[in-house]
C-alpha cells in the first residue's frame, strides 16, 4: 500500500470507522471518482479534505492554529448542512501563517464542491484582491487532479474572474469592500451562505 492510500485509509477510519470502510470495500464502492470513498470522507471532514485533495501542500504536523482554523471551518460547514444558524468567526492571525489559505481557499472551495454552501461572497479590501481570491479557487479547480478526478462536471454556466457557477447552481463571487456592489447580494432564491473577510483593512485604516 503506497503513502497515499495508506492515508486515504488512516482518514476514512478516523471519520467512518473501520467497520464502515469493510463495508464500503466489501460493496465494491470505488475508492476515486464522483460515487469514491475519497469524495465521501472528504464532504464530512474538512481535515480529510486538506490531507486527500492536497497532499503535497500539507505534508507536515498541522499547528495548534492550523487545528483551530480547522475547527472553525468544520463548524461552519456543520451548521450549514444541519441548517442550524450560522456563527460569526474573527480571527487575527499573524502572517505567514496560512489564514487565508484555510479561511478563503480551502473553506469556500469545501463548499463549492460538496454544494453546501448556495452563495459564498469573498470580500477583499479592493476588486483585484478579490478577483485574486476567486482566481485561486479557480485554480485549485482546474489544476487539482484529485478535484478533476471526483468532480469531473463541476463547471457551470459562469466561470470568470469575478464571479464562479457549479453544475448546482452554487456561486462563489467576490468584491472590494469599497465597491458598493456588496449591498442586496443574492442568486435568485439563495441569499449569502458564506461571507469571509480577507485582509480588508489598508495601510491607512490599520
Amino acid at each position: 500500500m503506497n503513502d497515499y492510500l495508506q492515508t486515504l485509509r488512516q482518514q476514512v477510519i478516523r471519520v467512518y470507522g473501520d467497520k464502515q470502510l469493510q463495508t464500503w470495500i466489501a460493496h465494491d464502492v470505488p475508492l476515486f471518482g464522483a460515487g469514491g470513498i475519497r469524495r465521501l470522507v472528504a464532504e464530512k471532514d474538512i481535515t480529510a479534505f486538506i490531507r486527500l485533495y492536497f497532499p503535497q501542500e500539507f505534508t507536515l504536523p498541522l499547528a495548534d492554529v492550523h487545528h483551530q482554523m480547522l475547527q472553525d471551518m468544520q463548524a461552519i460547514r456543520d451548521r450549514q448542512v444541519a441548517d442550524r444558524p450560522g456563527i460569526k468567526i474573527a480571527r487575527a492571525i499573524p502572517r505567514n501563517h496560512a489564514k487565508s489559505t484555510f479561511y478563503s481557499r480551502i473553506l469556500p472551495l469545501h463548499g463549492f464542491l460538496f454544494q453546501w454552501s448556495p452563495l459564498t461572497v469573498l470580500l477583499a479590501n479592493n476588486d483585484d484582491s478579490a478577483k485574486r481570491l476567486v482566481g485561486n479557487i479557480k485554480t485549485a479547480i482546474e489544476t487539482n487532479p484529485y478535484i478533476q478526478e471526483d468532480f469531473p462536471d463541476l463547471r457551470g454556466a459562469i466561470w470568470g474572474i469575478e464571479k464562479i457557477h457549479n453544475n448546482a447552481g452554487g456561486v462563489i463571487t467576490g468584491y472590494g469592500v469599497a465597491s458598493g456592489a456588496v449591498r442586496g447580494i443574492s442568486t435568485g432564491q439563495h441569499r449569502p451562505s458564506l461571507i469571509i473577510l480577507d485582509d480588508v483593512d489598508d495601510d491607512v485604516s490599520v
